[in-house]
């Protein structure tokens, strides 16, 4: 499920395709089952931007205190709360409560038992969002930043101070920690396909496709692997499905990548290669898998390292694909067009 990776191949080829596989989630039996995160107490210290984003699949009809069901986050009940829980059997509460000890909530009636929802919770310093299945659903004005919980980011439960803890039944998947607010758009895409783990502001990205052994890994840069405490497991069974382009690349050592700034973007963005071709192909798609390049790169053009702009023109907000084709090299970058 790495959707960006360099792949060497024999044969000089690129092609965008469909499909992304997802090979397993996580699998918790509302008991005392979880995912901790060792050492991961102050990956949301000081912000005052936030988003948690996660897939789950919840089996629990009838929770009631203390049988609430977490989905993931923190929870000290003082000064640094950021998670999502099941509060009742369609029922989501989010909360952040900053260093003040002011806890701001959303509740949210439309959880749909056993099956995958996608939840995106995001805080921009001022307001709360919550997105669910990429609709937003909930918005609760906020203030503040989030100190250290002195606990663990924990994944399918919470544990606060006084030790109650909610436990997850059911199953999680592909959860993010992120020191920024998702807009909509890149909660949209989101849920079409996942992180690469180089976004910038992603802490924590746990994609759940070990499949086998204790641990999680992440893949984000502050590589803090999960712990999977008292028999947590793994399962295939209806995990959520993407439909992400792919590229097969040729990688000719001589040249570098090509960096897009700003991404996201609203109007228009920069792209800028450090390496030079007479004959450079760029074709623009969408999430969908369709082509959507602009009339201006519908043939080869000249890239001598000069930066070339791409406007937003007529794309609509959302998820794309730019593969790039020279003569010896291929690869694909991510674009997201949204506030």
């Amino acid at each position: 499920m790495k959707t960006f990776l360099l792949f060497l191949v024999l044969a000089l080829s690129a092609f965008c395709a469909t499909g992304q596989t997802n090979t397993s989630a996580l699998l918790f039996d509302g008991l005392d089952d979880l995912d901790s995160i060792p050492n991961s107490a102050g990956l949301l210290d000081g912000s005052t931007a936030m988003s948690l984003s996660l897939w789950v699949k919840p089996e629990n009809e009838a929770p009631a205190y203390p049988d609430f069901d977490a989905f993931a986050g923190y929870k000290n009940e003082t000064q640094s709360d950021f998670y999502m829980v099941q509060i009742g059997a369609t029922q989501v509460e989010a909360r952040f409560r900053n260093t003040f000890g002011q806890a701001f909530d959303i509740v949210f009636n439309g959880l749909v038992l056993h099956e995958w929802n996608h939840f995106a919770f995001t805080y921009d310093g001022a307001n709360m969002y919550l997105y669910h299945n990429g609709v937003q659903v909930g918005t609760q004005t906020a203030s503040g930043s989030m100190g250290n919980p002195g606990l663990d980011f924990l994944i399918g439960a919470i544990v606060y101070s006084d030790h109650t803890a909610f436990k997850l039944h059911g199953s999680a998947d592909e959860v993010g920690l992120w020191t920024k607010a998702l807009t909509p758009a890149q909660v949209t895409a989101l849920m079409t396909c996942p992180p690469d783990g180089a976004e910038t502001g992603l802490v924590g990205y746990w994609n759940c496709n070990d499949a086998t052994g204790t641990t999680s890994e992440d893949l984000s840069s502050g590589d803090h692997a999960g712990i999977l405490l008292n028999g947590t497991s793994w399962t295939a069974d209806g995990i959520p499905t993407y439909n992400c382009p792919t590229i097969a690349v040729q990688l000719a050592i001589e040249h570098g990548p090509v960096s897009v700034f700003p991404n996201p973007f609203r109007s228009s963005t920069t792209l800028t290669w450090n390496g030079s071709s007479n004959g450079v192909k760029l074709t623009l798609i969408d999430a969908l898998g369709v082509d959507v390049t602009p009339d201006r790169f519908r043939e080869p053009i000249q890239w001598t390292g000069n930066p070339i702009t791409l406007e937003k023109g007529n794309l609509n907000d959302g998820l794309y694909f730019l593969c790039i084709h020279t003569e010896k090299q291929q690869f694909i970058k991510k674009l997201v067009v949204g506030n």
